[in-house]
């Protein structure tokens, strides 16, 4: 393309039905579907990346969560409560479900995806269990937290994150 545009063209005898319009012409295509292929990954590409940044940055915030245990429970299963809540809302988008709350909670989340069959009964059963210590480290009442239940809380997380998507 950039000989044509100069006007390089290959001559003399080897090269006499050499037609320079006609290869720019097909390299020009070429150049074309490629980009047209580019554009057609680069969705795919970038949300990739996304989901990836986004499961090591829950992680990183599970880790959090497991290093709280030593100094507040409530502290520590708040976090984990986030994280489950954000990656639900996350499989949510992707299954491209709606929901009819402005600021849906964990328990929108659960329903819709169990309403729309994309977990069963018995990890609805498991995050709505789940969602219930949350709610205990997150409340203030005259139930404390256990270690054991924040314990369960981080696991639980984890288990949903590699399970559910």
């Amino acid at each position: 393309i950039q000989d044509y545009l100069k006007g390089v063209v290959p001559g003399g005898y080897a090269y006499s039905e050499f037609d320079s319009e006609e290869e720019t012409s097909k390299n020009v295509y070429n150049q074309y579907t490629i980009l047209l292929s580019i554009s057609d990954r680069i969705d795919s590409v970038l949300g990739d990346i996304q989901t990836s940044l986004f499961v090591e940055l829950q992680d990183n915030e599970l880790e959090t969560a497991k290093s709280l245990l030593k100094i507040n429970l409530r502290a520590s299963g708040v976090i984990a409560g986030v994280v489950l809540e954000s990656y639900l809302a996350n499989v949510t988008n992707n299954h491209k479900l709606k929901l009819t709350k402005r600021n849906p909670t964990l328990s929108d989340f659960n329903e819709s995806l169990k309403n729309n069959n994309v977990i069963d009964t018995t990890i609805w059963r498991k995050i709505s269990y789940l969602s219930d210590i949350r709610n205990i480290c997150a409340h203030k009442k005259e139930i404390e937290p256990t270690k054991d239940q924040v314990e369960e809380l981080i696991a639980g997380v984890h288990k949903i994150k590699k399970n559910v998507f």
